[in-house]
């Protein structure tokens, strides 16, 4: 079926049914004026001849292009059907010619042209119908001379239902693009979502292992008690992962938000995070101020990712550093900063972590900041204390 119809539609198959129906036409309407000579007709006065011959021929062979030349088509076909009409040559169906060609000319061709070019014709032909005619013959002459412009109009007409069909197909293929865009950027907004929890809970609690675990090498000879507690971190810091990976593996397979215990912003969660973090070579001092109750649960979650991540760079990048971590809130923000006087130049190095700080700040209404420092390196961000009903949702 799509081929038949992709075939019906080729301007090949359109060429040979106009060229086809053409030749046809000027078989019956030569006939037919041979007939209307032979038996006399209205308004006739003449005999079939060369010159009527050349007239039908005018009216009739110009239709096979039609399509591609609508308005040389309709000038020609009207010329030689008012000339013959009101020369008196029997002429039969030839003038159906001229209101097949105005037709057309209406259909293809926009409105200015129709009017330009089918107003002169219609007013030629329809007055040489009633030259011809006169009132003797009214009901005749009313009939052919409504025929001619009812043809504009039809034709008028579906070229404008034409229209119209195409533009409700052009905008329901702009929707489907414009939802289908939307659902590649929903899709790539919670794989970055999804990026940014595996990297951020799993990676960090990796880092404290690999942190704790060295500090335990470092002191199971000389300090054991020291060494067993870095292995208690080790152990809780695993478990972390655990529940963060089946809780990132749980999202991706249900396709919708996290769902388990949220993480708070408090003293507490953050005196866990500094001392996962901190190690021989790592020294972390915290500083809180401000209220940190009545949080909205996502900046809480964002200020601690922001936390962790950070902490991360510092053991990763820094080499042995001191570290200060600094968390204000009031009223209209939480800002977060932390410096390390370690390596600048290793924690430069661009990555994932430092764009998926910037944008959990930014998704929120927020802003972070990351650079180099006279001594160091350092991180700043700013989260709204509360969010509004537009604000994103990581």
């Amino acid at each position: 079926m799509f081929r038949e119809s992709a075939v019906l539609r080729s301007p090949r198959y359109r060429v040979l049914v106009d060229v086809f129906g053409a030749a046809v036409f000027v078989v019956f309407a030569v006939d037919s004026a041979r007939m209307e000579g032979q038996t006399g007709g209205l308004g006739v006065t003449r005999d079939l001849g060369v010159d009527t011959v050349i007239l039908v021929l005018a009216m009739t062979v110009p239709l096979a292009v039609r399509r591609q030349f609508p308005r040389s088509v309709a000038v020609v076909t009207s010329a030689a059907a008012a000339v013959a009409v009101a020369a008196g040559h029997p002429i039969g169906i030839g003038p159906l010619g001229a209101v097949l060609a105005l037709f057309s000319l209406a259909y293809l061709t926009p409105v200015r042209s129709t009017v330009g070019v089918g107003l002169p014709a219609c007013l030629a032909l329809s007055g040489s119908l009633i030259w011809t005619t006169g009132i003797s013959y009214l009901t005749v002459t009313v009939g052919n001379t409504i025929l001619i412009p009812l043809a504009v109009v039809a034709g008028a007409l579906l070229r404008l239902r034409g229209e119209q069909r195409e533009m409700l197909l052009a905008q329901n293929r702009e929707l489907e693009a414009a939802r289908a865009a939307h659902i590649r950027s929903a899709v790539k907004e919670e794989r970055l979502r999804i990026a940014r929890e595996v990297h951020d809970a799993v990676g960090h609690s990796l880092v404290g292992i690999t942190l704790q675990a060295r500090a335990a090498g470092k002191r199971i000879e000389h300090d054991p008690a020291r060494a067993a507690a870095s292995l208690e971190e080790i152990e809780s810091l695993a478990q972390s992962a655990l529940d963060e990976t089946r809780l990132a593996v749980s999202t991706i397979r249900q396709g919708a938000a996290p769902t388990g215990p949220s993480l708070q912003l408090n003293e507490a969660s953050l005196s866990v995070l500094v001392q996962a973090m901190s190690g021989p070579d790592h020294h972390i001092d915290l500083f809180v101020t401000g209220s940190m109750a009545a949080l909205d649960p996502e900046v809480e979650r964002a200020a601690l990712r922001i936390l962790q991540e950070s902490l991360s760079n510092v053991v990763r990048h820094a080499g042995p550093a001191r570290a200060s971590v600094v968390v204000h809130v009031d009223d209209e923000a939480v800002r977060i900063e932390v410096t390390n006087n370690g390596d600048c130049d290793a924690a430069a190095a661009p990555g994932s972590g430092l764009v998926g700080m910037t944008e959990r700040a930014e998704l929120l209404g927020g802003h972070l900041e990351a650079g180099p420092t006279a001594d160091g390196w350092r991180v700043h961000a700013r989260l709204p204390r509360h969010l509004s009903p537009r604000t994103g949702i990581i």
